[in-house]
């Protein structure tokens, strides 16, 4: 399957802001399960995906914590990609995490982010499953498919509007027209606790 999802025109990259146990728990393995069927995204990063590095975080003190996927995208994407490849291993990694969270990491606001760069438009389509925590954001995994084939109509209608369009699923709720930002990673501010500032 890995060889096939190459010459389709997909790899990705994984990110995550957090303390060191988020990066273990949480990170790290999901990275391990999609390297076995999508290849990581070697080569240029384009701007408006590309992370710019923060001091360390404490999950508690941020008020949130974020693990994500960037997915470059040069061809179309088969309709049942979510369900049949992402879906699945999103949901393996996440669904037993919450009693295994210790700390800050299990009191903080669950922040996950699927990216994908489409190399036809120079955008990137970013949605955010927000939830309080890990089983309420396995609860809304079934919405980015649609959420992100909508997206692309949005597109068709009104064009490009900003290097990124972002979207937030919480609550079984959606964004009807994207949040227009300069880079990606503006996606997490809207997510910060009252009062609290970056890191």
């Amino acid at each position: 399957m890995n060889r096939e999802l190459q010459q389709s025109g997909i790899s990705h990259t994984i990110f995550a802001a957090g303390d060191s146990n988020w990066f273990g728990n949480v990170a790290a393995p999901l990275a391990k399960s999609l390297e076995e069927v999508i290849p990581r995204h070697v080569g240029d990063i384009p701007v408006p995906v590309r992370q710019r590095m923060h001091r360390g975080a404490v999950n508690d003190l941020v008020g949130f914590a974020v693990i994500g996927i960037t997915l470059f995208v040069t061809k179309k994407i088969a309709d049942d990609f979510y369900d049949v490849v992402l879906k699945p291993r999103v949901r393996k990694c996440f669904e037993w995490l919450d009693d295994k969270l210790t700390g800050g990491n299990r009191k903080t606001q669950k922040v996950f982010v699927s990216n994908i760069w489409y190399q036809e438009h120079h955008v990137v389509e970013s949605v955010a499953v927000v939830g309080k925590d890990f089983a309420e954001v396995v609860s809304h995994l079934n919405l980015l498919g649609s959420v992100h084939s909508n997206a692309l109509s949005w597109i068709a209608e009104h064009g490009v509007s900003a290097p990124v369009h972002h979207y937030k699923i919480e609550n079984g709720q959606v964004n009807a027209e994207p949040l227009l930002l300069e880079r990606a990673d503006e996606a997490v501010k809207p997510y910060r606790m009252p009062g609290q500032s970056p890191q």
